[in-house]
């Protein structure tokens, strides 16, 4: 049988000033069209890794198996007697996992919720369980955990009886809420209760939980705020503040590229009380500058990798990559630290 236009090796070779590397990769393939084997560095013992993998009738991938190649060296040889294998059972209609083994033979069982595929029951290879509930929506509605103990959450419209929403965070009106709360197994309360109140564009306006005095009675409620921008970027976000106080903020602002120019939140020893972090971007560059004009600047390579760091007395860290993109060496001031990688990218000396 043809299977025509299927990948059997690929060769990639990676090339910057100075270092060039090449991987090779062969792939095989069942009579269906499946990968059914991935031998990378097939021509170099000690680098070379054959993976295996099966499936069921209806294609689902139920093991994978990895082992060293023939012909390896070394002292820790992965050898096809001591493969390292995981396997998938995906039952007899094949819909979903329902149960996996790791290489250690570590298993797990898994029952699901047909109809949005989200999980009902987890048991662990410590034969403990949890499951879920959901709502006709698919949205979490309690966890019960091994322990007895559980988690409750409720979906509300702003304008259902007991929402008890604020009627606007800043500008944005408030549209419903979640609520989250923990109990005991005898359904006692056994955490505080945590809101999330949503815009009309399903975005967290505000986060509301109990707040307690430190000797275990009950204080007002305390209130993180969110305010956007016509853009949706965070314009401002408050602290942590109780019920019965005010809210002191942080405020944001942002370049025409989305990228943040400027950070500014409350600070009683900075000049008129706010601290402000600047961001500055030139090319590969970003210079960051305190509120007491203290900077660190990055500087990136064409790959996007951190190529050197100056703080604000002037020192210098430069970074140095491989063809991979594995760090090869840091330079600070002279103190010279040097990795080396094998072709699989693992870490051999430094």
């Amino acid at each position: 049988n043809w299977i025509l236009g299927s990948l059997k090796q690929t060769t990639l070779t990676s090339t910057i000033p100075g270092d060039t590397k090449v991987r090779t990769t062969a792939l095989e393939y069942t009579a269906q069209g499946l990968l059914s084997k991935e031998t990378q560095e097939p021509t170099r013992p000690n680098d070379c890794l054959q993976t295996s993998y099966g499936y069921d009738a209806f294609g689902n991938r139920t093991s994978v198996s990895a082992a060293a190649c023939s012909g390896a060296s070394g002292n820790t040889v992965l050898s096809a007697a001591t493969a390292r294998s995981s396997t998938d059972n995906f039952g007899t209609d094949g819909r979903f996992a329902l149960t996996s083994t790791n290489a250690l033979s570590q298993g797990e069982t898994k029952t699901y919720d047909s109809r949005f595929g989200t999980l009902a029951t987890l048991t662990g290879p410590n034969s403990l369980s949890t499951s879920w509930q959901v709502d006709s929506f698919g949205r979490r509605t309690r966890e019960t955990r091994a322990d007895g103990t559980y988690t409750l959450w409720t979906y509300q419209l702003c304008t259902q009886a007991g929402a008890a929403c604020p009627t606007t965070v800043g500008p944005a009106s408030v549209v419903w809420v979640v609520s989250e709360q923990g109990y005991a197994v005898n359904g006692a309360v056994a955490s505080t209760q945590k809101r999330q109140y949503y815009d009309s564009l399903n975005r967290v306006v505000r986060v509301q939980t109990q707040g307690f005095d430190g000797a275990g009675v009950a204080a007002p409620t305390l209130i993180q705020d969110t305010e956007y921008n016509a853009k949706g970027q965070v314009a401002r976000q408050s602290a942590w503040y109780a019920s019965t106080g005010t809210p002191v903020w942080t405020s944001y602002s942002y370049d025409a590229l989305g990228r943040t120019s400027t950070e500014s939140r409350p600070d009683s020893a900075a000049a008129g009380g706010t601290a402000t972090t600047s961001y500055a971007y030139n090319g590969l560059s970003t210079t960051v500058a305190n509120a007491k004009s203290q900077t660190k600047t990055s500087v990136k390579n064409a790959w996007g990798q951190i190529a050197s760091v100056t703080d604000a007395q002037g020192n210098t860290i430069t970074y140095q990559y491989d063809a991979l993109g594995n760090l090869t060496q840091t330079n600070a001031a002279g103190s010279v630290t040097s990795l080396q990688y094998d072709l699989r990218g693992r870490k051999v000396a430094m």
